[in-house]
């Protein structure tokens, strides 16, 4: 693993065209490090091209503008709320961990919130990631008893009737 001064110039910026084989890049490990099979990288690219206007992608770039982290949200309107964001990804490449880049997009997250007048930020985080849960609570964040989240996946996706 390299060694890197973090003495340089970090930023968040809005993810653009130019940034997709990195960002494909960036998506691969962090299918790795949720243990998930990894698409191929044509999926992820297709995926990439074909991000929904609701959704806002943020990465964290180096000081040669190379995105080494993601943030990747949605605007969700709620049921007698304002909208708030749903934060889908958040993730920074292992080598850069640890230095506040986490936090660096955090803030854009929550600036976009603020700048649009939305009341909340939701997000899940995997039951096992200790580290996760830990730095969400240093920034201020709550676990939520409220909500119960549920899937349908293969083989009952597949096999849904119409109803």
């Amino acid at each position: 693993m390299q060694e890197i001064s973090f003495k340089s110039n970090f930023s968040v910026r809005s993810y653009k065209a130019t940034d997709i084989f990195r960002v494909a890049d960036l998506i691969a490990e962090l299918q790795v490090f949720h243990d998930l099979s990894v698409q191929d990288r044509e999926d992820i690219l297709w995926d990439l091209n074909n991000i929904p206007a609701s959704f806002e992608v943020w990465v964290v770039c180096d000081a040669n503008d190379i995105p080494v982290g993601l943030a990747m949200c949605a605007s969700i309107p709620g049921p007698g709320i304002k909208a708030g964001l749903f934060l889908k990804e958040i993730f920074v490449s292992s080598s850069y961990r640890n230095h506040g880049l986490g936090k660096m997009l955090i803030r854009k997250v929550v600036a976009s919130a603020r700048d649009r007048g939305m009341l909340r930020i939701d997000w899940l985080a995997s039951a096992d990631n200790k580290k996760a849960h830990d730095f969400y609570k240093q920034i201020g964040a709550k676990d939520c008893d409220s909500v119960v989240f549920f899937r349908i996946d293969s083989p009952i996706l597949d096999n849904f009737p119409d109803l």
